[in-house]
């Protein structure tokens, strides 16, 4: 593109926005490496130099109102999505005027205000995303989700269910895999079989589309196309992103022996601050003076983030035991407490139902009361195989019945994301046994994301499943794991 095109097609002042807001997050960036190396920062640090292009070209398309996810190496993401530079450096430093008072470190940033989520387990903001962007079509809004995840994530279980049950579901959500070629030590050509990660979308019926993601003017077009699709279609897009990996994985990767030379220099020579800073300057946008100007205030800013960040006080010793469960504890009317045996024999009016009617008919009455519960699972639409679900579908529509694939952690991630926007899910797993499958879900991110963001985010949703209800099924489907959840803080577990 010549630069007369180039001109045509953004003003100057467009061009010095996207390259101050790539000045600002590796300035960001370049002093919590500062902090972190006199012990300051505290936790594990995955910074996001090579990123920034993407990062840019994907949020200067993006509306408040949109929702971002990242990985453990999201702090580009989070600063693009409009989270305050002070209250992150307060964050990493562990301070309690931090994003999540110093709950959440590096790698968990999460905002309810900015709809923004970081995640460090590998590919475990994918489902989540599916839930943000269910939870917007279901509400009749027009906001989309940016889920942004590494190469390696291409590779897990969630990664294939969820884009399977978004194409399925037809949600607002666009995938973005930041392929910088490595997983840690393993490189894309020994984990993947295929030559290309978006040649993935085939298989689930998908929008797709490549980009050079340290191009930040490639990579806005292209985000504007897909956010197009994903707002205006109600399709989710898969976009693959080959970005850059300069430093290594963590701040003590030295990345050799594992990286050949020629890998970290030709790495390095993509840098997208310095591709899109030589670009300024043939334009005629940038000179050195003005250069020197913008690195100077964006460094500046970095720094008084973090001198005033360093000033703040610890969360007190008392602060660790909140926000295990965020919000008003439920209060359960008189009717419905526990009745004694001698209770039940004295009720004149006591029914004798069997436990799935009685669960069947708690469903029906609690979904005529709030429109925004709704139930999912598999096999649920016609009866489910106790017939706990018997006559949803009837009454209340497919909308709030949802049939599912058989993807555990695909459901409950689905869940999670729709609680998170205020939705009341209520997930049925058909045995308890399935548990197992979905526990990364359960125990990671649904016990712990209200905690980890500093009760930004409530997650009220149910999960039920009948246990050991019937003789002679074998070890697997006789697995209890009750015992489990009673040791993960955020859970609230009920048997009958």
């Amino acid at each position: 593109m010549t630069s007369v095109s180039v001109l045509e097609e953004f003003s100057r002042e467009q061009l010095l926005d996207f390259y101050k807001d790539m000045l600002r997050i590796r300035a960001f960036e370049e002093e919590t490496l500062r902090y972190y190396e006199v012990a300051k920062v505290y936790g594990m640090l995955h910074v996001a130099h090579g990123k920034e292009a993407l990062a840019v070209g994907f949020a200067k398309n993006l509306r408040p109102d949109d929702f971002v996810l990242a990985s453990y190496r999201g702090h580009d993401h989070a600063l693009m999505k409009g989270i305050d530079m002070y209250r992150l450096a307060a964050e990493l430093m562990g301070r309690i005027t931090g994003v999540n008072k110093g709950k959440a470190g590096s790698m968990h940033i999460m905002d309810d205000k900015a709809r923004f989520l970081e995640d460090s387990v590998v590919g475990g903001q994918i489902p989540i995303a599916n839930g943000i962007a269910f939870a917007f079509k279901y509400l009749g809004k027009d906001s989309i989700v940016v889920c942004f995840f590494g190469d390696g994530a291409s590779n897990i279980g969630a990664f294939h269910e969820s884009l399977n049950m978004a194409s399925l579901y037809k949600l607002p959500v666009i995938f973005v895999v930041e392929n910088n070629k490595w997983a840690i030590t393993t490189h894309v050509s020994e984990s993947t079989s295929v030559d290309k990660i978006v040649k993935r979308a085939v298989a689930y019926n998908m929008v797709s589309m490549e980009v050079d993601g340290t191009d930040v003017l490639a990579v806005y077009r292209v985000a504007k196309k897909a956010i197009s699709i994903a707002r205006n279609e109600k399709k989710p897009v898969l976009v693959e992103a080959h970005t850059v990996r300069i430093r290594g994985h963590y701040d003590g990767d030295i990345l050799q022996p594992y990286r050949p030379k020629e890998d970290i220099e030709q790495h390095r020579k993509n840098d997208p601050i310095p591709k899109f800073r030589a670009k300024l300057y043939e334009l005629g946008v940038l000179n050195e003076e003005l250069d020197k100007k913008l690195w100077g205030e964006a460094k500046l800013e970095a720094e008084e983030a973090y001198k005033k960040a360093e000033k703040d006080s610890f969360p007190s010793s008392e602060e660790a035991l909140t926000d295990v469960f965020p919000g008003e504890e439920a209060k359960i009317p008189p009717e419905l407490t526990l009745l004694s045996v001698k209770d039940v024999e004295k009720a004149e009016n006591m029914r004798m139902i069997t436990y799935a009617k009685a669960i069947n008919e708690a469903l029906h009455e609690e979904m005529e009361k709030d429109d925004k519960i709704f139930i999912l699972g598999e096999d649920i639409r016609w009866g489910g195989v106790y017939r706990v679900t018997e006559g949803l579908l009837e009454r209340f529509g497919p909308k709030r019945v949802l049939n599912t694939p058989i993807a555990e952690e695909a459901i409950t991630g689905l869940a999670l994301g729709a609680a998170m926007m205020g939705l009341r899910p209520i997930v049925e797993l058909m045995y308890t046994f399935t548990y197992n499958i979905a526990m990364d879900q359960v125990t990671n991110h649904i016990a712990r994301i209200p905690y980890m963001s500093g009760g930004k985010f409530k997650v009220p949703l149910v999960i039920r499943s009948p246990n050991y209800t019937l003789a002679s099924v074998g070890a697997q489907h006789s697995f209890r794991n009750e015992a489990w959840f009673m040791h993960t803080p955020g859970l609230k577990v009920v048997i009958t």
